[in-house]
């Protein structure tokens, strides 16, 4: 009896033995079929180079061991281009495939390979390198109006480049037929300015991708299914004014972000669904004024940090969403006027790089604004300072102050306690009028200004205290 018990131990040890080894050579067997080679690749040779497209593709003679996931060519203006530059994606499997390369800039040299992508990663065949043409130039002389979409598909199929006069895109009730400019997409130069007005179906202005230079204005008006001018990119410079208004379903305009300069005036006003202007963020100068008005969803002016100078006025009114000005942070001057008027703003962060404005300053009717930290910098105003109708408490934001060329007005400012934030200020040019603030009690801070010479008319009544100028001048300026 106890052998026959061995014996059956015996063979149950033999059978987990043998399933054990079993099942490890199948491990190893599997592991065996599981590895996968990178796949073999060869790039086709290009075809059909034109200034912005070129064919290539490729042929996969072995796929490795593993299936070809992703297949087709990769190209960059740097050797070695990888699937994380630009791309086409051509189906799987093995064999031969064509490759169409569209999207180039004329006359560039671009480098080329075809991959093929299994379980093992990416592989890339031989790298070539090509140079797309030069544009060909045909030229439209004088100035063109374009009002329906046939206008504009039967003006794009001549292939134009230039336009020596200006180009109109719309105003008028015909141009309710505009919805795409695709077909403008060989334009590169406008010799005088460009207007995009009134054009009720356009969504947006793909077509004008290759446009590098205008001679003039750009007005993008009154185009109510507008929500976006991507395509505008290739501008860096307008040597005129700039105009982007009334537009009222456009979200942003991104497409300008590279634009360095405007020689003339920049206006952006009464776009309903704007909420950003990031798009500007690479512009260093306006050469006249800057003007930012009435555009109701417009919460910040967050990206305008590449400014350095304008020489105009620079209004900031009526945005009744905006509740920050803060991208403002390397504008050193302003040539005219600084107003920033009836918005919805609780703070400025901006402006800290601000030295010197050459007209006057008015921050008025913002009720809300109860914090400002910018314009730690300023030091001279050469027009007037008015102060009326804010939420703040203080003036401290302009310790930095030293002059004021015209007149001081501080006006229905409800929690303004003291101006103390005025010591620093030593010359008054104009008159001193402080009025109607409910809470002042302090203002010694105009004693330097006062002592210095100041010859203007003082006047101080309707404030919770009002000391007469003799007053401040014996130091009797506060009730604090």
């Amino acid at each position: 009896m106890k052998k026959l018990f061995f014996k059956q131990k015996l063979l149950l040890f033999g059978t987990v033995f043998l399933i054990i080894s079993c099942a490890s050579d199948d491990t190893d067997s599997m592991e065996e079929m599981d590895v996968v080679s990178p796949a073999v690749i060869v790039t086709a040779d290009l075809t059909n180079i034109t200034f912005d497209s070129a064919v290539s593709g490729g042929n996969i003679t072995s796929d490795g061991g593993g299936n070809i996931e992703t297949r087709g060519v990769c190209w960059s203006t740097n050797t070695n281009p990888t699937i994380d530059d630009s791309l086409t994606e051509n189906g799987i499997g093995t064999g031969d495939f064509t490759s169409a390369i569209t999207g180039l800039q004329e006359n560039t040299t671009y480098f080329l390979r075809a991959y093929a992508t299994n379980g093992s990663g990416t592989a890339y065949g031989n790298e070539l390198s090509f140079t797309t043409l030069e544009r060909p130039v045909s030229v439209f002389e004088g100035d063109l109006i374009l009002l329906t979409q046939q206008e504009v598909d039967d003006f794009g199929a001549q292939g134009y480049t230039e336009v020596t006069g200006s180009l109109t895109i719309g105003e008028g009730t015909a141009s309710l037929e505009i919805t795409n400019l695709g077909a403008l997409v060989n334009l590169t130069t406008v010799g005088s300015f460009l207007k995009i007005v009134g054009n009720d179906a356009l969504t947006d202005i793909s077509g004008l991708q290759n446009l590098l230079a205008i001679g003039g204005d750009l007005q993008i008006l009154f185009n109510d299914a507008l929500t976006t001018i991507d395509g505008l990119n290739g501008l860096i410079t307008i040597p005129g004014n700039l105009s982007i208004g009334g537009n009222c379903a456009l979200e942003n305009i991104d497409g300008l972000e590279n634009l360095l300069q405007v020689e003339g005036s920049l206006v952006v006003f009464s776009n309903d669904e704007l909420v950003n202007i990031n798009g500007l963020n690479n512009l260093s100068s306006v050469g006249t004024n800057l003007n930012i008005h009435t555009n109701s969803s417009l919460l910040i002016i967050g990206s305008l940090n590449s400014l350095t100078a304008i020489e105009g006025n620079f209004e900031i009114i009526n945005n009744f969403a905006l509740i920050d000005i803060n991208g403002i942070g390397n504008l050193t001057s302003i040539g005219g006027d600084l107003t920033i008027f009836q918005n919805n703003l609780i703070t400025i962060n901006g402006f800290n790089s601000l030295s010197s404005i050459r007209g006057g300053c008015d921050i008025r009717s913002n009720e809300n604004l109860i914090e400002i930290n910018g314009f730690a910098a300023l030091e001279t105003i050469e027009g007037f300072l008015e102060i009326q109708g804010n939420g703040f408490t203080d003036v401290d934001f302009l310790r930095a102050l030293t002059s004021v060329g015209g007149d001081l007005k501080i006006f229905i400012n409800p929690v303004l306690t003291n101006l103390d934030g005025f010591d620093s200020l030593s010359t008054i040019g104009g008159d001193i009028t402080i009025r109607f603030n409910d809470a002042l009690v302090n203002l010694c801070g105009l004693q330097s200004s006062i002592n210095n010479g100041f010859s203007g008319n003082y006047e101080v009544s309707d404030n919770l205290f009002n000391p007469s100028q003799q007053d401040v001048i014996d130091g009797n300026c506060s009730n604090e």
